[in-house]
């Protein structure tokens, strides 16, 4: 749970400088800061069983998901939900990884 406390901590910097250089729009904020209140609710309230990071990544696929389907999310929106998309993907495949060769990666390639 280290990490979401971290990312819990920095996600309202990084949100504000994103919308502050028009990189995201306030509805892009609104929907970030969303999906990480409800991450942070399931690990504070979960008390049957153990919350993972594949759990809650999962978990907000699904609600990713969703948005996708949507037909008035305008072009530029859905271009950074697939982004999303993607990343948490990613992020759900690497969770059995243990370590990380820096030589190994790669640039991410900027959304348009």
């Amino acid at each position: 749970m280290g990490i979401l406390t971290i990312v819990s901590a920095l996600l309202p910097f990084l949100i504000t400088e994103l919308q502050q250089y028009k990189v995201i729009s306030p509805s892009i904020a609104t929907l970030i800061t969303g999906v990480e209140g409800a991450a942070t609710t399931l690990v504070s309230s979960a008390t049957t069983s153990p919350v993972t990071a594949t759990s809650i990544l999962t978990a907000i696929s699904a609600a990713v998901k969703v948005l996708q389907t949507q037909t008035t999310i305008s072009p530029l929106t859905l271009s950074i939900v697939n982004a999303i998309d993607a990343a948490i993907a990613a992020g759900i495949s690497a969770s059995t990884v243990t370590a990380v060769t820096p030589a190994a990666l790669e640039p991410i390639a900027p959304v348009a």
